[in-house]
């Protein structure tokens, strides 16, 4: 997507604003979440001709991953310097500033809770607030691994509640990528074991998380970090893997055509099941068939 057309997005979520930036705190920040609890956005900003500040008052609940562009960023004064590779952090009913530190702009992969969704997950982390403590991370190895995950979920929806999850435990503290997992209890892991056997059987119909969740009778979020300490996985790529086996399967075992087992082992887009299926087994589904 050029860089005009996130300016559009941009100018879009400043309508509220008759003078934009610079209406000072009439201006709220924020994406409107949809129902499943988030949004994520690529965005594009750069300095107006009325110079190089930025202000406003966040709506919500929030999160960038800053991929191109420099520029101090103070919100409950405190002031940090942005940069590539960089994380900010946004917290409903804050005043934020953005002193702009070149002409070229910035360009960020932003990410907005609502209340309940960012709710959620301190509850699982046993906290009685939703503040974001930091108001930026400095670029490292996981706000690149974090960075990347939510640039890929802005072209692979199947990606984007994964990434909204990581990103929530990320801002409240707990890093989702380090090596450490939560311990799960016996009870738990039975659970968690039939919830990947619901998958096993039912592979091709809808297995959402809260389907999932429901399946194992543990909360949503919680059931999401067992899930990955017990498989390795998270439930959205369990599901997704499990589906893929089952095509390679049906491409060695049926005449079926290539088009018909997409479907059948629950994909509705068959440029995306050939685009995972080539990334998974290194070869297109039809190549694989020939093998």
């Amino acid at each position: 997507m050029p860089d005009g057309q996130f300016a559009n997005l941009e100018h879009r979520l400043d309508k509220r604003a008759a003078t934009g930036w610079h209406a000072g705190l009439e201006h709220r920040y924020g994406l409107d979440t949809a129902q499943n609890g988030y949004q994520l956005a690529d965005l594009f900003c750069k300095p107006s001709h009325e110079g190089p500040i930025s202000r406003g008052l966040y709506s919500g609940h929030g999160m960038a991953f800053v991929l191109r562009g420099t520029f101090d960023y103070q919100t409950a004064g405190v002031v940090s310097t942005a940069v590539p590779g960089s994380v900010l952090y946004a917290n409903k009913g804050e005043v934020f500033e953005c002193r702009h530190l070149n002409a070229q702009g910035n360009r960020r992969v932003v990410l907005f809770f609502a209340d309940s969704f960012i709710e959620g997950i301190a509850e699982d982390l046993g906290r009685d607030n939703v503040i974001f403590s930091g108001r930026s991370h400095a670029p490292a190895k996981e706000t690149a691994h974090l960075g990347g995950l939510l640039f890929r979920a802005l072209k692979d929806s199947e990606l984007m509640e994964d990434a909204a999850i990581a990103g929530a435990y990320f801002a409240l503290g707990q890093h989702p990528f380090s090596d450490h997992h939560m311990d799960a209890t016996p009870y738990e892991r039975r659970r968690i074991l039939e919830a990947v056997e619901h998958v096993s059987a039912n592979y091709a119909e809808a297995c959402s998380l809260d389907d999932l969740a429901a399946v194992a009778g543990l909360g949503r979020f919680r059931f999401a970090r067992l899930f990955k300490t017990v498989t390795g996985e998270t439930p959205c790529q369990y599901v997704v893997n499990t589906r893929l086996c089952a095509a390679a399967n049906k491409l060695h075992r049926t005449n079926a055509p290539v088009t018909t087992i997409a479907f059948d082992v629950g994909f509705n887009d068959l440029s995306y099941f050939n685009g995972r299926f080539k990334a998974t087994f290194g070869c297109t589904p039809r190549a694989w068939r020939k093998h």
